[in-house]
């Protein structure tokens, strides 16, 4: 695992392989696609506490789920 990689989940406390985290997002990725939306799952370490601003002022996004 690269330096950097290991420094940051150390920071957050928090690893996506944890099998709490995988059960959720499976369940979570099935309710989804049976009202037929998609799931993209992005890792932030936030710096800057407007972080999320830039993301939903994008469009890009219906809804955002903070874990």
């Amino acid at each position: 695992m690269p330096h950097g990689r290991r420094e940051q989940d150390q920071a957050t406390g928090q690893h996506i392989s944890d099998p709490f985290f995988m059960t959720m997002l499976g369940y979570l990725a099935d309710a989804l696609t049976e009202r037929g939306h998609d799931l993209l799952l992005s890792r932030v370490i936030p710096k800057d506490p407007d972080w999320l601003n830039p993301v939903v002022d994008s469009g890009r996004v219906d809804g955002v789920i903070l874990i």
